[in-house]
């Protein structure tokens, strides 16, 4: 088979864009469990989503790390020591799967071409497309009753990254709690430097 040596990319700001774009009337909501494996990492998530809202949940070294995009930008969380810090962009590994909104006009932008049907899990009747992105050839499989993707391989330049899902709710409820910070967390200042408010403590974060 030709290897093809795609490019890397991170995503930058894309939720935080994403959520300045009108939105249809119909949100997509959803919950996952999501498996990425890319240049010999594999990474369990838990994804909450919500028309352009995102909590991300990694388990790793005795400590939770939960990411949170919302209209006031991307923040990283570790429940462990209650601390919080902005970051500018969820990477690939963090965020493998563009489209979400409505990934069937994600496809025709694309020009996806089908390759037939699969089951993914033994749990989603799929159809599989093929698409080419910025970084290389990518293989999609789109759960068919829920037009919701549940596998992407996609090439990359540094390797093939596999992303997974699993356990998968669509429209799902989501509560507003999920992508907002915790209460006792207060965002001071938005041209300066932000300061948080931490079980009256304070952590200094860069712009």
């Amino acid at each position: 088979m030709r290897r093809i040596r795609p490019r890397a990319r991170t995503l930058i700001a894309a939720i935080a864009a994403l959520l300045l774009l009108p939105r249809a009337a119909a949100a997509v909501t959803a919950s996952y469990h999501q498996e990425v494996e890319f240049s010999d990492q594999l990474i369990h998530s838990t994804v909450f989503y919500r028309d352009g809202l995102v909590r991300l949940e990694t388990a790793g070294e005795d400590q939770l790390v939960v990411y949170i995009a919302n209209a006031e930008g991307i923040f990283r969380y570790v429940e462990h020591t209650q601390e919080f810090e902005r970051v500018p962009s969820l990477n690939i590994i963090q965020w493998p799967i563009d489209g979400l909104d409505d990934y069937p006009a994600y496809l025709r932008a694309h020009n996806a071409r089908s390759l037939g049907t699969d089951v993914v899990n033994r749990r989603y009747p799929c159809d599989v497309y093929e698409f080419v992105t910025d970084t290389g050839v990518a293989t999609a499989w789109v759960w068919r009753d829920r037009q919701f993707p549940v596998r992407l391989r996609r090439e990359e330049q540094t390797g093939v990254m596999v992303a997974e899902l699993s356990h998968v709710k669509v429209n799902a409820h989501l509560g507003d709690a999920l992508f907002q910070l915790p209460p006792e967390v207060r965002l001071k200042g938005a041209d300066a430097v932000d300061t948080f408010h931490i079980m009256k403590k304070r952590l200094w974060l860069d712009q």
